[in-house]
């Protein structure tokens, strides 16, 4: 007989707002110490904000920070003005920062979700799992966030002898 995943799930998941910033995300996953959070704007799923979501959008900060301070050493020098690293470094940091204060988890969230069901086998969720690389897996009925099943779901179930490969 299978094990359904919602035996295994955590019916409780912690999740974060669209609108929340990225700065409480980060600081929800560290006082929670998890990786992701299911993202939920009433009661439907609508995207997953992990750690490795965070570090992309700074990623994409530090290019624009690069092509900003180019561009500010380009136009100093087409008007012959001699721009200090000191200064351009200052104007990219403030410019930088500010769009990091203002960003949202809606704008580094994964929108396009893999789920799973509450009646789903564990073993069809965890080859979805382990096909797409993720560690977490929302579980979903009728649009609605249920639950959530985690790698580690997986690997204390398997501690347990709950559950033997055939």
């Amino acid at each position: 007989m299978s094990i359904l995943v919602r035996d295994v799930m955590q019916s409780k998941p912690i999740t974060v707002s669209p609108s929340e910033t990225v700065f409480g995300l980060e600081r929800g996953l560290i006082e929670n110490r998890i990786g992701g959070f299911p993202v939920v704007e009433d009661g439907k799923l609508i995207g997953i904000a992990c750690r490795s979501d965070i570090v992309r959008a700074l990623g994409y900060e530090h290019t624009y920070a690069e092509q900003l301070a180019d561009q500010n050493m380009e136009v100093a020098g087409e008007h012959g003005q001699s721009l200090s690293e000191k200064n351009w470094a200052k104007e990219v940091g403030s410019r930088v920062g500010e769009r990091l204060e203002g960003m949202k988890v809606r704008d580094v969230m994964i929108r396009d979700v893999c789920v799973a069901r509450p009646d789903d086998t564990v073993e069809a969720a965890a080859k979805q799992m382990a096909t797409a690389g993720f560690h977490r897996l929302p579980i979903v009925d009728e649009g609605r966030l249920v639950g959530i099943l985690t790698s580690l779901d997986l690997t204390r179930l398997i501690a347990e002898g709950r559950y033997r490969a055939v």
